[in-house]
């Protein structure tokens, strides 16, 4: 479910671990494995209210309480079966809160309970249900849940407990009268009962333990608190918006959290050579600092872990081709992080840089990029002094630049340097893209090469919202209304005003919102929209692929960042509320085929799902399998990187028999081959 807002778990009887969130959708992890079965029934309705407010396994039905009802799922299938949205003379989509099957079915909602009646078989009649309420003994009519203690039917308010004897409520557990009960297990002879004291300027969460139902202990003035879930004699876990906090008599403990992020927010991702990954949190107020995941554990950085960092708000990423991370910061500047993990502020006291017309010190630091010289570019966003476009050279010496093409315009959000060390970069103010060459003089303007190219030159007149530069040297632009590809870049440094660069629009994902868009090491373009992830190839041509919430484990339609780690062809997608790590079938390819291996071994095809896996290829191989006689079964061009498939067909699409084969690679022009033996089993 990666980073979407949790509302409830639960643990059915074969030890499956439930997990509701507030936009509907729900998993079933398997602890055994960590394998995530998913339900997007209600997730992918066209209902505007869908939260799940409970989920209440039992052996033969898993019972689903939701904004609209209750819902039933066969735990075998994972299939909804039925829904029950009306009961008695409630409204019809009224929401469940809690829920508990006992000799009846009692079901909680905010406007009092509904009891099923006795020999009742048709649930989908309101008829076959009453509801009880205050003027029926109820404490209150909001209930929060339902359960059993030592036979008795509890229902916990927010004014108290009730008890159930069959025809009507009465006040239960005195101790908690008028009070607002969240939560309450019982084990053995112990009750534990979280209790919400909060005023509008207090927040005040308490827990009170009993045992046979005389209060022993309590802890008082703690976070948000929302359910027990665990509990021996001595501990209780209880989840709340600090972390699962370990309670026991004394107080709290510990908090456990997993690792991971810091939060989930994240805006801007780059990884290094070594396999780190950093990514940014957000801007203003919103960051929560940075993040580093070293493919086993997350770090997590900010003010409170780092002092000497100036702020949290870090919302884009650059790694150069050495272990230096670089950070830009929304208001104070930026950062550098060498390989020992040492942090180097750069802001308006250090540097030359400016910050906004009304506080110079509010720098903020949309892009940086390394030219071929190894001088780092800062993009510097509303500069004060419309120096935007400023240079660190690699002897730590500052150039400044304003845009002569536009110098009026200082908020520049994206930049890109091509093969030229061209810097192109947009603005918010302009549908269009600037370019900006210092002519290898970074001490004399008079010989810069500058402009802008907009509509007029063939692009589609939108807002820029991604740039980037592929292997083949063309920049791809997105926009609100698609993708337009500029080829030819270094005509813009030639000295005749009417040559330009070629423009093209990529026909598949037109009228779509490009929010980012990432080259992968087969220069295939992974592209972020608002309507899921599309997958183009090199020349934007064909669709490759389209991942959805639908069909995919996305979050949701809307895909803010995407970015390829080239060394280990993995794809990460940040989306609001997670982070998605993608394994692809393209990694960087290999240098030489010393590393050729085919796996699994040996090759069984008994289904047609089944597929061998050929790595350690150099770029753009080609790939020819023979049987032990000699004959070629089968030749194909691989996907350009360092791994490979094959289904076992060959070329008549047929399934190649039990027995030796061998596989030869070699490169388009046959100059460097290798040779790998395998086998294939037919059957089980």
């Amino acid at each position: 479910m990666g980073g979407t807002a949790l509302t409830v778990n639960a643990a059915d009887f074969y030890g499956n671990i439930w997990l509701g969130s507030i936009e509907g959708a729900i998993d079933v992890v398997n602890p055994a494995d960590y394998s995530i079965k998913k339900i997007r029934d209600i997730f992918n309705s066209g209902r505007t209210l869908k939260k799940i407010m409970g989920i209440f396994p039992s052996k033969d039905t898993v019972f689903v309480a939701t904004e609209f009802g209750l819902s039933l799922l066969d735990p075998r299938s994972l299939q909804f079966y039925d829904t029950y949205s009306k009961f008695s003379t409630l409204p019809a989509n009224t929401a469940v809160t809690s829920f508990l099957r006992s000799n009846l079915l009692f079901v909680g909602t905010p406007f009092g309970v509904a009891v099923q009646k006795p020999g009742s078989t048709n649930l989908n009649a309101p008829e076959s249900w009453d509801l009880f309420t205050t003027s029926n003994g109820l404490a209150s009519n909001n209930i929060s849940k339902i359960s059993n203690i030592n036979g008795e039917i509890i229902a916990a308010t927010d004014k108290g407990f009730s008890k159930f004897n069959g025809l009507n409520w009465s006040s239960y557990l005195p101790y908690f009268t008028g009070l607002k009960i969240v939560d309450f297990l019982q084990q053995n002879e112990n009750l534990y009962i979280i209790v919400d004291r909060s005023t509008p300027s207090v927040q005040n969460f308490n827990i009170y333990f009993l045992n046979n139902f005389v209060v022993t202990d309590s802890i008082m003035n703690l976070p948000i608190l929302r359910n027990i879930i665990s509990a021996d004699i001595n501990t209780l876990y209880i989840s709340s918006n600090s972390g699962i906090l370990k309670v026991v008599p004394a107080g709290v403990s510990d908090a456990l959290f997993p690792n991971g992020p810091q939060a989930n927010l994240f805006s801007g991702i780059a990884t290094t050579q070594s396999g780190n990954l950093w990514v940014g949190s957000g801007t203003d107020v919103s960051g929560a600092g940075f993040y580093k995941f070293d493919g086993s554990k997350w770090t997590n950085y900010n003010t409170s872990t780092n002092p000497e960092l100036p702020s949290n708000s870090y919302y884009n990423v650059y790694t150069d081709n050495s272990a230096n991370v670089f950070l830009g910061n929304y208001g104070k500047g930026f950062i550098k992080i060498s390989a020992n993990n040492s942090i180097q502020v750069f802001n308006s006291t250090n540097t030359p840089l400016r910050g906004i017309a009304s506080d110079q010190n509010f720098v903020v630091i949309s892009s940086l990029k390394k030219d071929s010289k190894g001088n780092l570019w800062i993009l510097n966003y509303d500069a004060g002094d419309r120096f935007t476009l400023n240079t660190l050279t690699t002897d730590s010496t500052w150039y400044q630049f304003t845009n002569p093409a536009a110098p009026t315009v200082t908020v520049y959000p994206n930049m890109v340097i091509d093969q030229f060390d061209t810097k192109w970069f947009s603005s918010n103010s302009r549908n269009g893209v600037f370019y900006f060459n210092e002519n290898n003089t970074l001490g004399s303007t008079n010989d810069d090469k500058t402009g802008f190219l907009g509509e007029p030159d063939g692009l589609n007149g939108q807002r820029v919202n991604a740039l980037v530069i592929d292997k083949r040297g063309d920049l791809w632009v997105g926009t609100n209304l698609g993708v337009n590809i500029l080829s030819n870049l270094s005509s813009v440094l030639s000295t005749g005003s009417s040559t330009k660069p070629r423009v093209s629009s990529v026909f598949s994902i037109r009228q779509q919102k490009i929010n980012s868009i990432s080259v992968d090491a087969i220069n295939r373009k992974w592209i972020g929209t608002d309507q899921g992830l599309f997958l183009l190839s090199p020349d934007g041509t064909s669709l490759l692929a389209a991942f959805d919430s639908k069909n995919s484990p996305l979050l949701s339609d809307e895909v803010k960042i995407v970015y390829c780690d080239e060394p280990s062809g993995k794809v990460f997608i940040a989306q609001t509320g997670g982070l998605i790590e993608f394994q692809t079938l393209a990694p960087s390819p290999n240098a030489d085929y010393s590393n050729l291996v085919t796996f699994p071994s040996p090759f069984r095809i008994s289904t047609g799902n089944d597929v061998m896996t050929i790595d350690g290829l150099i770029k753009d191989s080609e790939i020819m399998i023979i049987n032990i006689s000699g004959k070629v079964i089968r030749k194909f061009i691989t996907p350009g990187g360092r791994i490979a498939t094959w289904d076992g067909r060959d070329d008549s699409g047929e399934y190649a028999s039990s027995g030796v084969y061998i596989l030869i690679a070699h490169d388009k022009d046959g100059n460097t081959i290798a040779t790998s033996k395998f086998v294939v089993i037919r059957g089980n």
